[in-house]
């Protein structure tokens, strides 16, 4: 999944970002890929 991969590479790369960072972009991902993902 597209998603998971752009989440690790997030987490990976930004290990010393804020949580909240982290959280805004699994949110904006995860209703940007929704209508992705339903076809």
């Amino acid at each position: 999944m597209l998603f998971l991969m752009i989440c690790k590479n997030i987490v990976l790369n930004h290990q010393k970002t804020d949580y909240a960072y982290v959280f805004i972009e699994f949110i904006y991902f995860y209703f940007f890929d929704k209508p992705c993902n339903w076809g």
